[in-house]
């Protein structure tokens, strides 16, 4: 039995021998068994960091702000500049047109000329946009260009026109005029209201299908009224209407610019919401 015995023995001792011993590694045996072993652990653990790594770029893009490309910021700033523009020139026609100057309408002219030169905003997004915007009058060439969008009745004796507003969208049209009667009369207030067509890049026709005069009567007649002024200039600060028919050579200017309060001026004439003839 001792030869066989030794036999088992030198083959153990031969087997420990030829084990590689394992290599050092100063990690505690939990952190060890996390280990990758071989080729194939080392490869997966690498594409895990990797991916982790394009997701956290990721994450991190979503929290940062995004900033405006540089088209968007030039084209911003295009239209600040045009902005900026308008409001000068139509601050110059406002003095131009008030009454306590000698109205140069040559002037006027020029400064309307360069106006258009502008295009700021579109006549079709203003009458068919999903706001209604306010203008006031500042300027009528004469009688007849303010009766060619009004009732004309500021022309009977003793009448004076106080005001006329225009509200213009949701492809719709209202007008009001504000008219003094000289003497012990109270004011009147006028509105027209219809359909608001844009035919063309400087043509509207509006389609008056209500009138109530400063009574709360309708006197709308049996067909609807339909009046299509050209339009030489139409943004959200101002609104200029060439009233002239065919015709006439000079044009007939009726100039409009936005009116922020036309209630409150409703109001300071006595005509708010509780008459009968309100807006």
């Amino acid at each position: 039995m001792g030869a066989p015995l030794f036999l088992i023995l030198t083959l153990v001792a031969v087997t420990l021998l030829a084990t590689p011993a394992a290599p050092y590694c100063n990690h505690s045996p939990r952190l060890r068994s996390r280990q990758p072993r071989g080729r194939l652990g080392r490869l997966a653990t690498t594409t895990l960091l990797a991916r982790k790594g394009k997701l956290g770029k990721a994450l991190s893009g979503l929290d940062a702000p995004s900033s405006p490309s540089v088209p968007l910021r030039a084209k911003q700033k295009e239209r600040d500049a045009l902005r900026s523009k308008e409001k000068a020139l139509v601050d110059s026609i406002l003095a131009l047109v008030s009454p306590t100057t000698n109205r140069d309408l040559p002037a006027i002219t020029a400064k309307i000329g360069e106006l258009r030169s502008l295009q700021v905003d579109s006549l079709r997004v203003l009458a068919g946009g999903k706001k209604s915007l306010d203008y006031g009058l500042v300027f009528a060439w004469d009688d007849d260009a303010v009766s060619y969008v009004g009732t004309g009745l500021h022309k009977v004796p003793l009448a004076r026109l106080d005001y006329m507003f225009l509200t213009l969208g949701k492809a719709r049209v209202l007008v009001r005029e504000v008219i003094r009667i000289i003497g012990p009369f109270p004011n009147v207030l006028n509105t027209l209201s219809g359909e608001a067509r844009v035919e063309s890049s400087d043509v509207i026709t509006f389609t008056i299908d209500s009138v109530v005069d400063g009574t709360g009567k309708e006197l709308v007649g049996e067909e609807p009224r339909v009046v299509t002024p050209k339009v030489l200039y139409a943004s959200e600060a101002a609104i200029i209407f060439d009233t002239a028919d065919g015709k006439e050579s000079a044009p007939k200017y009726l100039i409009f610019v936005r009116e922020e309060d036309v209630e409150g001026l409703l109001y300071e004439k006595n005509l708010g919401e509780d008459r009968k003839n309100r807006v």
